[in-house]
Parts: structure tokens; sequence; C-alpha cells
């Protein structure tokens, strides 16, 4: 078994439409467009539907420093505190049979 995350919603508790989604693709360093509705974004980040399609780790600590994961292009928020954009949702953590894919 693997494990994926899981994008719940927004950390504010507004909808977006990574929302139920998985994340297949993350880099805090790059700008992206969302794959869902094609509105630019302050990092690359493409979702899916399929947790066999996301990005799967072999450790939940693995997963937790990607979601934890600050950008080297613009370190700080504005208010001081480290820039980590897929902090911005609530996640879940769930594990995924890998075989099958």
């Amino acid at each position: 078994m693997m494990w994926a995350i899981k994008i719940v919603g927004l950390a504010t508790g507004e909808p977006s439409p990574a929302d139920g989604r998985y994340v297949k693709e993350y880099d805090p360093d790059r700008e992206g467009v969302d794959n869902v509705t094609g509105e630019p974004m302050l990092c690359h980040l493409v979702t899916t539907s399929d947790p066999r399609d996301a990005l799967l780790v072999s450790d939940v600590t693995e997963l937790h420093k990607i979601w934890a994961k600050p950008s080297r292009r613009w370190p700080t928020r504005p208010d001081g505190r480290p820039n980590r954009p897929l902090s911005a949702f609530t996640v879940t953590m769930e594990m995924v049979d890998q075989d099958a894919r």
C-alpha cells in the first residue's frame, strides 16, 4: 500500500476546484495553472480524481514533507510565516492500493 494526499478544501473553508481530488503533481517553486479551471496559480499543482493516478509515496512522513514543502522562490508570506502553498488546503492522507494501478 502507498499513501496519497487528498485535498478536502481550502483551509479558509471556501470551495475550490481541487476539493475532493488527489495531488498528482506539486512544485511550490514554479507557477502553475489550475488543471480544472485553467486559472493561474502561484504554485504548480495538478490534481486527479483517481487515487491511482496520484503522487504516491510509501511513507506518510514523506507525504507530510511534500505538503509542508516551502517555496524557495517566495520563502515567506506577507505575514512573515513560511510560504507553504499546499498548506492553504486542508488535506487527508489516504492509503492507496498500488497494485490496482
